[in-house]
């Protein structure tokens, strides 16, 4: 990639072994950030909350990335029309389903929140091996129960 001339990188080369190493760099940083692993993205509703309803005017989206790999999980969470939220969570459970708890997530008190939390190897692999029989949900005071579900 770069050009030797008597045994020295030139500028250009050395611009391009920069950017190289910026590169990789921020593909490090990008595995941090919760970039890498398989990710799915859900609307969330009140109608789809299980026991029902849930908050009819809500909505949200959630777009959750599990990794096997670094042991991950990572969450963007967006809420709208809902009291304020106290409580979020990943569920084992399909759609119409109340199942346990398997990732507490932060509530998106403001609105929204994103984060990555370590979580044990089997539950980020059990998430990409079957994500539709997960879902999130986030909870109000009014909505004990949850205030908007999706399913993954």
């Amino acid at each position: 990639m770069s050009q030797i001339t008597g045994g020295a990188p030139t500028l250009k080369g050395a611009f391009a072994l920069g950017i190289i190493g910026t590169a990789t760099a921020l593909a490090g940083c990008a595995t941090l950030a919760g970039t890498v692993g398989e990710s799915y993205t859900t609307a969330l509703v009140g109608q789809q909350e299980v026991p029902g309803p849930g908050d009819p005017d809500g909505t949200g989206t959630a777009k959750i990335t599990a990794d096997a790999t670094t042991n991950q999980v990572c969450y963007d969470l967006t809420v709208q029309n809902i009291s304020r939220p106290n409580a979020a969570h990943i569920h084992k459970g399909a759609r119409g389903v109340d199942g346990p708890v398997v990732v507490p997530l932060e509530a998106p008190v403001n609105g929204a929140i994103s984060k990555c939390l370590g979580v044990d190897k089997a539950v980020a692999a059990a998430i990409i091996a079957d994500p539709s029989g997960f879902y999130v949900n986030v909870h109000t005071a009014d909505y004990p129960k949850g205030a908007v579900r999706g399913q993954l």
